[in-house]
């Protein structure tokens, strides 16, 4: 098992959502505090595919920390069609270690809190 990840990112409750298509396609993964002002972002800056979210899916955790580990994980397991960051070969977070590794050093319960 690797080094702990120091949890510096602090304790602000964050949301880890998913957006999805008409047909149920993942087409983004991403963190937020406040989900709602992170997709006006999107809405700006994404509208190549922010047009095509049809179903938003949101799971609160306890701190960023968390967040981002479900969020790495989740890119790398799910694979959404829009994500470039955290993003093989993109991956700058926690580099060399494998989703058992990040799963082993999160704390229990890993059950998220589902809007």
């Amino acid at each position: 098992m690797g080094a702990p990840v120091e949890r510096h990112l602090g304790g602000k409750r964050t949301a880890l959502y998913r957006l999805y298509d008409a047909s149920d396609r993942l087409l983004y993964v991403g963190i937020s505090a406040d989900p709602e002002k992170r997709w006006k972002g999107h809405s700006v800056y994404s509208s190549r595919w922010w047009k095509h979210v049809a179903k938003r899916v949101v799971e609160w955790h306890d701190d960023r920390y968390l967040a981002l580990a479900h969020e790495y994980l989740a890119i790398l397991r799910e694979r959404p069609v829009h994500n470039r960051r955290r993003t093989p070969p993109h991956t700058t977070l926690w580099p060399n270690r494998t989703a058992a590794a990040l799963l082993a050093d999160l704390p229990r319960p890993l059950t998220p809190r589902l809007q």
